[in-house]
């Protein structure tokens, strides 16, 4: 009679244990956080240990393990599930996603856009949060259609505090264009440099600070647009 109970307690257990796995594995598909790996291998080796003791017909150790190893992964997962980890995709029906996650914690104040436009294509968004000092960031690039792009450039240039071509700048400092001005614009700027050189800048906001920068960005070169705040 025992033995059928610790069989039956462990097997419901394990059947958690599997779901879980089944819906980390999932949600890894939709966004490759390393969350879901964290979860997913300790999970998969318990599902295992599991499976060989009830196949050996140890209910006792099933049940003790089962026990076990669900306040474990538990206790696991709340830990995780506290900190905000980096995350790329490059799909545009990943991207809402990924955005709303990104801004979950509210680590970046962002205005990318909620959506990307129909004609999206290439896209790639990137989030990294701010680690104690380090600066951290949120982009997406895409190229897009001209109606798109010519609509995004009228906005951006009535918001913009700065305008300019990347190439006239050097490496991430970005220096403000007003004469004898001594400010420069830190900017996260991706990929720029090396496929976008040409690219216009659009500066949306500056704090002008080199050691806690922030700030908000429109590059675009042609139909490639690329969003990007630190």
């Amino acid at each position: 009679m025992r033995d059928k109970t610790f069989k039956t307690i462990g097997i419901i257990l394990t059947s958690i244990l599997a779901l879980v796995f089944v819906a980390s594995l999932a949600g890894f598909i939709v966004l490759p956080l390393v969350t879901f790996i964290l979860i997913l291998v300790p999970d998969l080796i318990f599902l295992i240990i599991l499976a060989v003791s009830l196949s050996r017909k140890r209910y006792t150790s099933f049940f003790v393990c089962s026990v076990v190893f669900t306040l474990v992964l538990t206790f696991h997962m709340l830990f995780w599930a506290m900190f905000h980890m980096p995350v790329a995709v490059n799909t545009s029906w990943q991207y809402p996603i990924a955005l709303k996650y990104s801004n979950s914690f509210k680590a970046i104040d962002t205005v990318l856009p909620e959506e990307l436009p129909g004609s999206a294509k290439d896209v790639y968004f990137e989030f990294m949060p701010t680690i104690l000092q380090g600066a951290g960031h949120i982009a997406v690039g895409f190229t897009a259609d001209e109606t798109y792009v010519k609509d995004l450039e009228d906005e951006v240039r009535s918001q913009a505090v700065h305008i300019g071509k990347y190439n006239e700048y050097g490496g991430l400092e970005l220096s403000n264009q007003d004469p004898g001005s001594d400010k420069v614009v830190y900017l996260w700027e991706g990929d720029i440099r090396e496929k976008h050189p040409d690219a216009t800048v659009y500066v949306i906001y500056s704090n002008y600070d080199w050691n806690h920068p922030h700030s908000k960005a429109v590059f675009i070169d042609g139909n490639y647009v690329f969003f990007s705040e630190e």
